[in-house]
């Protein structure tokens, strides 16, 4: 793994534990092909021992995260989000799974052109899970939006949780 890779991975995990519970590690975040794998364990898998769908559906999400952080790293004022996620799931993940998309450089100017113009952009991935045999295991398609960070971020971050032993 590249050094920009292991600090993705370390600060995905570190702002959303969910990735340091999945153990998703980033293989690939940059020259325009996103993947990460998770592995196949007791925590990741269901009732009857394949990877849990949501972790499937998280390790597809998050590689819009990924392409956001390699195409515009610096802008800490603007975040994606997910607005859709269409998935369908073609065989049991019964192995460890990668998740890929790509994003071309053309797709990333022109990403930053309409960050430039209009101060935030939609853009699109289609991506693929795959198991250790190569087989294609879910097929997904996520509808992103990138906007200012102040006009998504909620109050319950400021809010006590469950979490929050203070509470």
């Amino acid at each position: 793994m590249a050094d920009f890779e292991a600090r993705v991975e370390r600060s995905l995990r570190k702002n959303f534990p969910i990735y340091e519970y999945m153990d998703f590690k980033v293989e690939s975040a940059s020259g325009g092909v996103y993947r990460a794998a998770v592995p196949l364990n007791e925590e990741n898998s269901n009732h009857f021992d394949t990877v849990h769908a949501a972790l499937q559906w998280a390790s597809l999400e998050a590689l819009g995260g990924l392409v956001w952080i390699a195409v515009k790293p610096e802008d800490r004022s603007l975040l994606p989000v997910v607005k859709r996620f269409e998935i369908d799931f073609k065989r049991p993940a019964t192995t460890d799974i990668t998740a890929e998309t790509k994003f071309s450089e053309s797709e990333a100017a022109a990403m930053r052109a309409a960050l430039a113009a209009d101060g935030r952009c939609d853009f699109e991935l289609e991506s693929t899970i795959r198991n250790t045999a190569g087989e294609v295991v879910a097929e997904g398609k996520g509808f992103y939006s990138v906007r200012k960070a102040s006009a998504i971020t909620g109050a319950w971050r400021s809010a006590p949780t469950t979490r929050d032993p203070a509470s």
